[in-house]
């Protein structure tokens, strides 16, 4: 079950990751909301909400249950939900048991009223499973909701390797920086990350005063941060050194991560960063908060990079030192590309054959 399925969002990595797993089992699919086309690769796909009109709550719970009680007839007994606390409740009330319940992330370190937090510690107590990014991020769910760390199945987001390298040979750095505006000679960071406090925004500004004249910042996504950077921004009379692009598609991702001397991955909650993913594949030296699995992630020889206590001052001057350090930037990168491999698709899949659908390999 999916609370969304789109085409450019996060969410897509699960739509090709569906995809991928019905050429080895019978799997059908409940879409909450979005229009990506499943139907060739699962056994059966309904859309809840298929154009992400407005619509009526209680029509949606009672769809999205008329479809579990529907597929639990014709005879599936494993659900495997992606977020949606309200279908983990309605799978657990319909099936019983075989509820695997997705979530990767810090929620607890936000304040959510009693309400909401009722209602997710009984979504907890009532699946079988938990299915997180590392052991260490399950530890903090069990811990915090109170339930048994042999619920957790740790199975790690994914990057399909093969195809991202594939797209990235393809890029022309040179018409990335024209059609940018940027020198070669520029020193570039990258921020791929909802602009939202929680995902790091407000950190852009404090980073980009420390650095040198010659550094550009290119900011990608939207939210609610978006409009005080911009001001900021124009206060400090720095447009010039920012390229703002907004929402853009995943190949134009790839093609700024291919003229990126450094990506800013400067967060306060991730759970296992699709981002960081990207930016290690591509071969980019990453500095990073120490949240979620993000300190598990690097490998073993620059988790230095990986600043704790969210320390600004230390996080801008490990981004200023590789900056100018080129051979440790290269090596850095270089080191990314190799530790990444770990996650390619296929083995993350492999994975979730073993530990969730007990498929024999």
């Amino acid at each position: 079950i999916l609370p969304e399925a789109s085409k450019v969002t996060h969410m897509k990595y699960n739509v090709e990751f569906i995809k991928s797993l019905g050429q080895d089992c019978d799997i059908s699919v409940i879409v909450e909301k979005g229009d990506s086309d499943l139907k060739d690769y699962v056994t059966n796909v309904v859309y809840i909400n298929k154009n992400n009109k407005k619509q009526n709550k209680i029509f949606r719970v009672l769809s999205t249950l008329f479809y579990i009680v529907k597929f639990r007839v014709e005879g599936y007994k494993i659900v495997y939900v992606h977020y949606s606390f309200l279908s983990a409740i309605l799978a657990t009330l319909v099936i019983g048991n075989k509820i695997y319940y997705w979530n990767c992330g810090l929620p607890f370190k936000y304040k959510r009223s009693k309400l909401v937090m009722a209602y997710e510690f009984v979504a907890y107590h009532m699946i079988d499973y938990l299915v997180t990014g590392t052991e260490e991020l399950g530890k903090m769910y069990a811990n915090y909701y109170k339930f048994s760390s042999r619920k957790i199945r740790a199975i790690p987001n994914w990057i399909n390797i093969e195809q991202f390298n594939n797209e990235f040979d393809k890029i022309d750095a040179a018409n990335i920086f024209k059609e940018l505006k940027i020198e070669n000679t520029n020193r570039v960071l990258f921020f791929n990350q909802r602009l939202s406090e929680r995902k790091g925004a407000h950190y852009i500004m404090k980073v980009m005063e420390s650095m040198a004249s010659d550094v550009i910042m290119i900011v990608t996504n939207d939210g609610p941060y978006k409009d005080t950077l911009f001001s900021q921004i124009k206060e400090k009379n720095m447009e010039s050194r920012f390229r703002i692009l907004g929402k853009v598609e995943h190949h134009k991702i790839i093609g700024i991560l291919e003229i990126t001397d450094l990506y800013i991955l400067s967060s306060e909650e991730e759970g296992m960063s699709h981002s960081l993913l990207e930016a290690m594949a591509a071969g980019v030296a990453t500095v990073a908060f120490d949240v979620g699995s993000t300190y598990e992630m690097y490998p073993d020889k620059f988790k230095n990079y990986v600043i704790k206590n969210l320390d600004i001052k230390e996080y801008t001057s490990k981004i200023k030192y590789l900056l100018s350090d080129e051979k440790e930037r290269a090596e850095f990168g270089a080191e990314m590309k190799v530790w990444v491999k770990k996650y390619d698709k296929e083995i993350v899949k492999n994975e979730f054959l073993k530990k969730v659908i007990n498929y024999k390999m």
